[in-house]
């Protein structure tokens, strides 16, 4: 029982690792995709949220509007800091960075990488691995 037990943890693991490592790898280049042929617009910011997480963590959400070069109208809603929150729904404009070819992805704010996923990927991956190849205990 308990070598099926750690064999589930560790397929769970590999796979929760695996999900994480793919959805950070496609961020990185998502972000990097923005930062070299990105275009820059200001939005409109049609909606502001403030949700509760865990733990009554707050976090802040805005939906903006923007039109891209070729004229399309995009509507994004999109996880933001507090800063970027505070200036959205102070002045209702936000800069957006998209990418022309692809006007849904884009970013409100600063465009940078969050490295939570990928970073939690590699360990839960590595646990796994690590897990799988050392001796059990009897």
């Amino acid at each position: 029982m308990k070598a099926l037990k750690r064999l589930l943890a560790i397929v769970g693991g590999a796979i929760v690792g695996i999900v994480l490592l793919v959805f950070g790898v496609k961020e990185y280049f998502q972000v990097k995709a923005l930062k070299s042929n990105g275009k820059s617009v200001v939005a409109e910011v049609t909606e502001a949220e403030e949700r509760s997480g865990r733990r009554g963590r707050k976090k802040y959400y805005l939906t903006v509007n923007f039109k891209t070069e070729a004229g399309q109208t995009i509507t994004s809603e999109e996880s933001v800091s507090r800063s970027i929150y505070d200036e959205g729904t102070g002045s209702r404009k936000v800069n957006v960075t998209y990418l022309p070819d692809k006007p849904d992805v884009c970013r409100i704010g600063e465009v940078s990488t969050n490295w939570i996923g990928l970073g939690l990927g590699v360990l839960m991956v590595g646990f796994s691995v690590v897990s799988a190849f050392s001796r059990s205990e009897a």
